[in-house]
């Protein structure tokens, strides 16, 4: 059985992350209407067709980058071949049972989901991840 995923984790491994990226980095999803949890240059990563067509997903090179929460669940070990090319929110994915999560670890993670979503950077998604958590005593 895979391990859960606490919050306590998620906030370590989402600081890592961020030192390692830089704090100002910010998630680009290269203009697709899809969250991207790896880079498209993953060897995971397969193109995907949707309603017949290939243009959905962005070219091998394109400027996608993996999420700050997919870098969180790689870390994790919950990155499996099926949430990595998922078409699903973070919450989706926990509630769905892909992703096994602590309730505040899956709050954490659909906070810091929707800011980078929204073009804020890495640390400014953190801080304001952890602070929503903290604010709702989750």
């Amino acid at each position: 059985m895979t391990e859960q995923l606490t919050y306590e984790k998620a906030v370590e491994y989402a600081e890592a992350v961020v030192a390692e990226r830089g704090a100002g980095f910010a998630y680009s999803d290269g203009g697709s209407d899809y969250c991207f949890y790896i880079s498209t240059t993953d060897p995971r990563f397969e193109l995907i067709e949707f309603d017949g067509e290939e243009d959905e997903i962005p070219a091998e090179g394109a400027a996608v980058t993996g999420c700050l929460v997919g870098e969180i669940l790689k870390r994790a070990d919950l990155l499996t071949d099926s949430v990595a090319t998922a078409r699903k929110s973070i919450n989706q994915l926990c509630v769905n049972g892909e992703v096994p999560a602590d309730p505040e670890a899956r709050y954490f993670l659909a906070y810091l989901q929707s800011e980078q979503d929204f073009g804020a950077s890495w640390s400014q998604a953190l801080a304001s991840a952890k602070e929503n958590v903290q604010k709702y005593n989750l």
